[in-house]
């Protein structure tokens, strides 16, 4: 009993007794990333005009990363889920198109919802045989646009793309590209960014497109992470996406808030090697001391605080 191990397992024991009335909480996530087995194993075998290197999975988490960072809860769902309780569904390089799914896409943005996806999607149906006339007609209504051709980059390979001015998003400046470059062609959809190299310059590489209710985003090249990281803050900020404690967050803390009717509860955590200070604002309770917070409060290094608040 007086190795370090039984007294680590001890204090985790008493810390789960205090956290009992969590488990009647949960975790509301405005935001959903598509991230679908069957889509990944159709797209490890496809035979591509660059078949080295497609990183399915870094691809959604680069996509999901921006929200960790602002502390937006995201659900990381797969592509038959319901897409109806989500405010913003991203489906990065949705190569396999199931029977209506594009549909049920066109359904949702066109109920209010905001839809973002990216190159090498709606390529293929289940059987993985290419769609002979493009994007089905549900997914080309929903994006107001078609794709020409791919271009492909070599490894060390960078291209540039810029922001057209004055753009919804208020996005600004250049970025790079690499790996993949699709063309397309808007039909109703709004240019927000161009490429700025290769011999596609000026064709659309970031566009919107308003449809029934709701906004459908296409991202047509692999970008770098900087832009993904301005496009998705821009972009929650102009929905009105935040998160639940209404404040900054540090680099190197994560938060995740659960609630209930009642009362929520706000785990802070420190992925860093020092103490991070963050703003909560008031009326926060720490859940194991059970004492009033102060609105400022100081996370220690590689640990968590468990703050709760009634509502």
């Amino acid at each position: 009993t007086d190795t370090r191990v039984f007294q680590d397992v001890q204090v985790l024991g008493s810390t789960l007794e205090k956290l009992t009335p969590v488990s009647e909480t949960t975790i509301r996530a405005p935001v959903a990333v598509i991230y679908d087995f069957e889509n990944e194993w159709a797209l490890n075998h496809a035979q591509l005009p660059r078949s080295i290197g497609k990183n399915y999975q870094e691809t959604c988490r680069q996509h999901y990363r921006p929200f960790w960072q602002q502390g937006i809860a995201v659900d990381i769902i797969n592509a038959e889920a319901d897409f109806s309780g989500y405010r913003l569904v991203i489906a990065p390089m949705l190569y396999m198109l199931t029977p209506g799914l594009a549909e049920r896409i066109e359904v949702y943005v066109k109920g209010g919802g905001t839809f973002v996806t990216t190159y090498l999607s709606g390529l293929v149906n289940e059987f993985d045989l290419v769609f002979l006339n493009g994007y089905p007609p549900s997914l080309r209504r929903t994006l107001g646009l078609y794709s020409e051709e791919m271009d492909t980059l070599t490894d060390h390979q960078l291209g540039q793309l810029r922001v057209c001015p004055e753009n919804p998003l208020n996005l600004n400046g250049d970025y790079e590209f690499h790996h993949y470059a699709e063309l397309v062609h808007p039909e109703t959809a709004q240019i927000l960014a161009t490429y700025n190299s290769e011999f596609y310059a000026g064709y659309p590489v970031l566009t919107a497109n308003s449809y029934g209710s709701g906004q459908a985003y296409f991202i047509a090249a692999r970008t770098e992470n900087r832009f993904l990281t301005d496009f998705y803050t821009h972009l929650a900020k102009c929905m009105g996406i935040e998160n639940p404690l209404h404040q900054p967050i540090p680099a190197g803390l994560s938060i995740q808030v659960r609630a209930n009717e009642t009362q929520r509860f706000a785990f802070i955590m420190n992925f860093t090697d020092h103490a991070i200070s963050m703003e909560i604002g008031e009326g926060w309770h720490d859940t194991l001391t059970k004492l009033p917070s102060a609105a400022s409060i100081s996370v220690p290094p590689y640990d968590v605080v468990i703050m709760r608040q009634t509502l």
